[in-house]
């Protein structure tokens, strides 16, 4: 006995396309977003669907902590929507290989890392340098903790290209942060130059010395508070003011490029978003 296959025209064989459809025109993107939400809902997995064409179709995920404020902002929701994985990282961690990898794999334009630099920054840096992922043009963008000056010798080349925003730079051009740095590096015989936690406690003795003073050395607390309300001074971070509804400082945002100067590697500030108050004081 013989077999014979009988072939079956295919009906689309027969439809002539006179233009091309993209993915995006055929997805019905809330039908899919639906699903996607009750996929999440059961089974906890984020998903987050794209078209060829790098358009994002549907998705269903917790948002990220980052963009709960940024979605705010003009233009946020869009930047936020451009995020492709997240990957969170114990504190403690001190190997970073397979979360670099993971990073890696969503083929990423940026990293934007907050890592423990008290012990992390360092490993963080050679991991995401042995991936390969600085070779091939990806940025990094951190907070400024992972670019304190006083790491910033051990990291060597790695840090160069680092984008951080932050409060202060020992980098900050002024004539009064040149002499706070001056100061604190002959203090310290030159170990290491000011950081942000060296600033904030240099404002914090000059508050206290203008309250101090202001009252002739008889302290009020009333009078104490009411003194500190509003006060404005000269910061070697740039200019710095106490919010008198919060009490909570207001103050510059830089942001920053880690780069060697002079053979050293320092951050520079290259743009500066004036007196920012905390978004989450109200």
């Amino acid at each position: 006995m013989t077999t014979a296959r009988v072939e079956h025209p295919n009906p689309l064989d027969a439809i002539v396309m006179e233009q091309t459809l993209r993915l995006e025109d055929l997805v019905n993107r809330e039908g899919l977003t639906e699903l996607l939400k009750s996929f999440y809902a059961l089974f906890g997995i984020p998903l987050r669907i794209y078209s060829g064409e790098n358009m994002l179709l549907g998705d269903a995920q917790k948002e990220h902590e980052v963009c709960a404020y940024v979605n705010t902002l003009m233009k946020g929701r869009s930047a936020c929507g451009k995020i492709v994985g997240e990957v969170k990282v114990p504190l403690t961690n001190a190997e970073f290989s397979a979360y670099i990898q993971r990073a890696k794999d969503t083929n990423p334009q940026a990293i934007f890392a907050f890592v423990n630099a008290n012990g992390g920054g360092q490993a963080f840096l050679k991991s995401f340098h042995e991936s390969g992922l600085a070779a091939a043009g990806v940025k990094i963008l951190a907070t400024p903790d992972l670019v304190l000056e006083s790491y910033l010798p051990a990291y060597g080349d790695f840090a160069d290209g680092i984008i951080s925003s932050g409060n202060y730079s020992a980098n900050h051009d002024s004539k009064l942060n040149r002499a706070f740095v001056a100061a604190v590096e002959a203090a310290d015989n030159n170990e290491a130059p000011p950081d942000f936690n060296s600033v904030a406690t240099y404002d914090l003795m000059n508050a206290i010395y203008r309250v101090v003073n202001a009252q002739n050395g008889v302290l009020d607390p009333d009078r104490t508070m009411a003194l500190l309300r509003g006060m404005k001074f000269e910061s070697p971070r740039g200019p710095i003011m106490i919010d008198p509804d919060t009490r909570d400082i207001v103050q510059n945002v830089y942001l920053r490029k880690t780069e060697k100067k002079n053979g050293k590697l320092v951050n520079t500030e290259f743009a500066t978003i004036p007196m920012v108050k905390d978004p989450y004081e109200k």
